[in-house]
């Protein structure tokens, strides 16, 4: 079932979730040299890192979704922007890359927390899934604002 846009209940919002192909026509983090960034490409990657939260947030609704290729999706956006350090990040911009991060832990937090109430028993995998993302995720943030609040 292919559907532009679906209703998600993560922070009781809605949020339009594209057809995984659109991704392709976004500019993705492997695609982008660190200290080359630039404030229309950074938001241009954090869009597509939107519209994978967007389609994990569907293991919340009675929507059908593809789970499996969401979760494999962010963990290679994941993957890429983690290899990314702080010394590459052009620092006009860095602000704003860490609004960016910070904000899809909220976001991540949120999922869990709806999840946790909500969730389907099939999908409980899935949230042990997103838990343990995010726990790494926090470590790992952790560690960049750190770096970036020195560099």
């Amino acid at each position: 079932m292919k559907e532009d846009s679906k209703m998600s209940t993560a922070s009781s919002s809605t949020a339009t979730v594209m057809d995984p192909e659109s991704l392709e026509e976004k500019v993705h983090p492997e695609e982008v040299q660190p200290e080359e960034l630039t404030l229309e490409q950074l938001e241009e990657v954090f869009d597509v890192l939107s519209e994978i939260t967007d389609r994990i947030s569907l293991m919340n609704s009675v929507y059908e979704s593809n789970l499996d290729q969401a979760f494999e999706d962010l963990k290679q956006f994941s993957h890429t922007v983690r290899q990314w350090s702080a010394d590459q990040i052009p620092q006009d911009i860095r602000r704003f890359y860490l609004s960016h991060l910070t904000f899809h832990r909220e976001i991540i937090a949120d999922i869990i927390a709806e999840a946790r109430s909500l969730l389907m028993e099939e999908r409980r995998e899935y949230l042990k899934t997103l838990v343990r993302y995010h726990k790494d995720y926090c470590s790992w943030l952790d560690t960049m604002e750190k770096s970036l609040s020195r560099a």
